[in-house]
């Protein structure tokens, strides 16, 4: 498969369920398998593995899940896909509104506002800055 181009939206399937969605360029997309395959090389405690997504996402493979990388829309602007990706995590936080367990409320409130300060931080200090990233670190579903 070609590699996108530009700036790209995509999403993390696993076994059929949408685990995290992001946005980068180059191999960014591949980057999350990569490390979980290099991880399985050597010797590691799962309990340890950070982030959450990395954890989860080790463990799945572990137990033989089927991993998707899907990319949802390529050859975008950077700030194209920041605003393509903002807008899909909103809509997966209304959709998880309607039907998360009432357990997860604490993380539906979470992601809302994050997805509130994001854009408020990349316009004060700049899209491509570690701070605006961090905010969104966080954005791993499913879990």
């Amino acid at each position: 498969m070609p590699r996108p181009k530009r700036s790209y939206v995509y999403v993390i399937h696993v076994d059929g369920v949408l685990r995290y969605i992001g946005k980068g360029s180059n191999g960014r997309m591949y980057a999350h398998m990569k490390e979980v395959k290099h991880r399985l090389t050597r010797k590691f405690d799962l309990k340890n593995v950070s982030p959450l997504f990395q954890r989860k996402l080790t463990e799945a493979v572990m137990q033989g899940a089927v991993v998707e990388e899907i990319v949802l829309a390529d050859n975008l602007t950077s700030k194209r896909a920041y605003k393509l990706e903002y807008r899909h995590l909103e809509k997966m936080v209304y959709a998880g509104k309607r039907h998360l367990p009432q357990r997860d409320e604490r993380t539906r409130r979470a992601l809302t506002l994050l997805l509130k300060l994001g854009p408020a931080i990349a316009v004060t200090i700049g899209e491509g800055k570690p701070e605006v990233e961090a905010v969104y670190r966080h954005h791993d579903l499913g879990q």
